[in-house]
C-alpha cells in the first residue's frame, strides 16, 4: 500500500488500474478548522478574511495559535472593528 496525496496521481492510476483506492484521507488544511474567539466559534477561512479585512497581515497556512495571537494584540479599535466583521 502507499499513500499518494494528489488527487490527479489517484485518478490517474486508478484509470490505469495499476492501483485501488483504499482510503480517502481529508488533507488536514482542507478540514474545516474551527476556532473559538469573542466566546464564538468561526472558520478559520472566515478569520483569516477578518483579519485581512481590517488591516491585519494573516494567511491560510498559519497556525491556529498564531491567528489567535494576532487577534488577541489587536487595539480597541482594531478589536471592535473585527466584532463588526464578524457579526459579534
Amino acid at each position: 500500500m502507499i499513500e499518494v496525496s494528489e488527487e490527479s496521481r489517484v485518478l490517474d492510476m486508478e484509470n490505469r488500474r495499476l492501483g485501488e483506492r483504499v482510503e480517502v484521507k481529508i488533507p488536514e488544511e482542507k478540514r474545516e478548522l474551527k476556532m473559538p474567539l469573542f466566546e464564538k466559534e468561526f472558520e478559520k477561512k472566515i478569520l483569516v478574511d477578518a483579519l485581512k479585512s481590517i488591516g491585519v497581515q494573516a494567511t491560510g497556512n498559519m497556525k491556529e495559535e498564531t491567528l489567535l495571537a494576532k487577534a488577541s494584540e489587536l487595539d480597541e479599535e482594531s478589536t471592535a472593528k473585527l466584532k463588526e466583521v464578524l457579526n459579534v
